[in-house]
């Protein structure tokens, strides 16, 4: 109840507050909460006291020297700069060669979706529990499991199918199959989001990863349509090899956040 509640906060604030002035905030908050349990106060007592995340929002909005006129800048800010990392993302397709607009794509989606889900803000107070390790670590083995099978398909299953000379009967079928994968993975990624969106901060990587690999597929539809030779046939996923280094920087930012945050706790 409290982490939601924390959650709520964050979206309530996000476009009328900076990042930072959000982060401490729910940090004042999550360490009310940890004294008041202490003192026996339960969550939902505590939620009674500050009210519904836009009433506790607008209160801070309405606070002296919080004006609307000055909180302005802010939401400029953010929408600005978010327009502006839009903007250059679209111009990419426009003016690049697809494989490198993708490869773009990819290493663009990471900051959409951590920024616009105010991961930086909420991260020091998300409860890091084992349930939700242990669902990032079946969606990641599945994950992996299934980029291990692209990876064999495009090096071995389909470079033989061209090499047998079947691959113009079997294109249509090949193609009608990664469509549908795309749609699962597609579907896999609003769940993700879902979770991550609900406090399970790890989901994260694997939204990232599940657009990768749904760029890299969209990619490898253009192969199969020109497929007359192995050579065209075989293909890296380069845009989930891409995705990885740059989730690597998130995911040592994660772990220094929760281990600094077990450190004052």
């Amino acid at each position: 109840m409290k982490e939601r509640y924390l959650l709520d906060i964050k979206n309530a604030m996000f476009w009328h507050f900076t990042s930072s002035e959000i982060k401490d905030t729910l940090e004042e908050l999550n360490t009310y909460f940890q004294s008041a349990r202490n003192n026996g106060i339960t969550d939902t007592a505590i939620i009674q006291e500050y009210g519904s995340p836009a009433d506790f929002a607008k209160e801070l909005l309405d606070e002296p020297g919080t004006s609307g006129i000055i909180r302005k800048p802010a939401f400029f800010i953010k929408s600005l700069f978010l327009a502006l990392y839009t903007i250059f993302t679209l111009l990419s397709f426009l003016l690049l060669p697809l494989h490198a607009a993708s490869c773009v794509f990819v290493m663009c989606c990471p900051f959409f979706i951590w920024f616009l889900a105010g991961n930086t803000c909420i991260l020091p107070v998300l409860e890091n529990t084992a349930a939700k390790k242990q669902l990032y670590a079946r969606n990641q083995v599945l994950t992996l499991l299934l980029f291990l099978f692209l990876q064999l398909s495009s090096y071995l299953i389909v470079p033989s199918i061209a090499d047998k000379g079947y691959i113009v009967n079997l294109g249509r079928p090949l193609s009608l199959a990664i469509y549908l994968l795309m749609v699962f993975l597609l579907l896999s990624v609003l769940i993700s989001l879902k979770k991550m969106l609900d406090g399970n901060i790890y989901m994260f990587y694997i939204v990232i990863q599940d657009i990768s690999i749904i760029t890299s597929l969209f990619l490898y539809l253009g192969f199969l349509k020109n497929a007359e030779t192995t050579e065209n046939l075989e293909y890296i996923f380069t845009p989930c090899l891409i995705c990885i280094p740059v989730l690597l920087g998130y995911w040592i930012y994660t772990k220094n956040i929760i281990k600094q945050t077990r450190k004052e706790l």
